[in-house]
């Protein structure tokens, strides 16, 4: 699950809390405000902030004896290639190769290949999680 992903899931329980209590109970509290919609943008940007930190590295995994990958494929590097320090490279049999053979220098850190771009498939997401928050659904 993306960092997206989780931040919605969070939102729609936080959703599902307020729906399921008075108006004037807030996140099972009593409001300090006329309008719990302003506990709800607060609750809402906590969430949001918690998952910043895991957005940062965008799901680099630092390379190390412990963290390599568990399965051979094709995967997203990050090396100490000044010029093209981002490449795509196969890990087998422990080694990581690329288009001239095995690569001799550092490896720093590495990810599984994104799913590839569909347009037709999915929604802009800002605008489907905006109207998924401000909808209620």
């Amino acid at each position: 699950m993306n960092v997206l992903e989780k931040i919605l899931e969070e939102i729609e329980e936080m959703r599902n809390i307020m729906e399921s209590t008075v108006a004037t109970n807030c996140f099972g509290k009593d409001c300090e405000h006329d309008d719990c919609t302003v506990c709800v943008c607060k609750r809402a940007m906590e969430i949001i902030r918690s998952h910043m930190d895991e957005a940062k590295n965008d799901d680099w995994i630092p390379y190390t004896e412990q963290n390599i990958p568990k399965k051979e494929g094709i995967y997203l590097v990050t090396c100490d290639d000044k010029e093209y320090p981002v490449k795509r490279m196969r890990f087998k049999e422990n080694l990581w190769y690329w288009s001239y053979g095995i690569y001799d220098g550092r490896i720093l850190a590495w990810k599984p290949l994104p799913e590839p771009y569909r347009a037709a498939d999915k929604p802009d997401w800002k605008e489907n999680m905006l109207n998924t928050f401000l909808a209620g659904h």
